[in-house]
């Protein structure tokens, strides 16, 4: 009976552990699985993660790409702006130096027949005209000044032909008006010639 139990004590340790040494290789394969597919998500992150980077490196490349295109547009639209007002300017300049001495004709004109008949119509309607004119050059940006007899002379917008005595007057004081003074802006086109009170000659 003893060697019977032996044999079968034999047998079923060697089955116990023949099922002990498989489940111990069961969970060796199954850990070295995990291991391998631990290994192998983080090979797919980190390509993941380098991919992301190099994807954020190229958007930065171009974003200065794309800044360094607008500011030289931005510069170009600059300088087209200043070549569009240069020649505005060039152009109101060149309208008002060919049109000045007929304008300073007309001036003298008006102030001469309005001195002389105050109260004609056709004096005031002819100067209600003028005023119109001198208007439509304000929308170029044109000023026109007729400095009066009595006036201060400025130097900023007058240029004085000459002197004169006039007891009438004080000195430095406008006394006569040859010609208006033509402004673009707040820049002098013309200035204004004037002959001006000196009564200590």
């Amino acid at each position: 009976m003893t060697k019977d139990k032996k044999k079968w004590g034999d047998i079923f340790g060697k089955s116990k552990n023949g099922e002990n040494n498989e489940s111990n290789e069961m969970q060796n394969n199954e850990s070295s699985n995990d291991n391998q597919e631990s290994d192998s998500n983080d090979n797919v992150s980190n390509d993941q993660v380098l991919d992301l980077e190099k994807v954020i490196l190229e958007a930065k490349e171009k974003e200065k790409k794309l800044l360094y295109i607008l500011a030289e547009k931005e510069n170009q639209i600059n300088l087209l702006r200043q070549d569009i007002i240069f020649e505005k300017e060039s152009f109101a300049i060149k309208f008002i130096k060919s049109i000045s001495k007929e304008l300073d004709d007309l001036f003298r004109i008006m102030n001469a027949l309005t001195e002389k008949h105050k109260d004609d119509t056709m004096i005031q309607a002819l100067k209600v005209n003028c005023d119109k004119f001198i208007g439509a050059l304000g929308k170029m940006n044109v000023s026109v000044i007729l400095p009066k007899i009595g006036d201060d002379f400025d130097s900023n917008l007058h240029n004085a032909i000459t002197q004169i005595e006039d007891k009438n007057l004080e000195d430095g004081k406008i006394a006569q008006v040859a010609s208006a003074c033509y402004l673009l802006g707040d820049k002098v086109i013309s200035h204004a010639m004037v002959i001006v009170v000196n009564n200590n000659q």
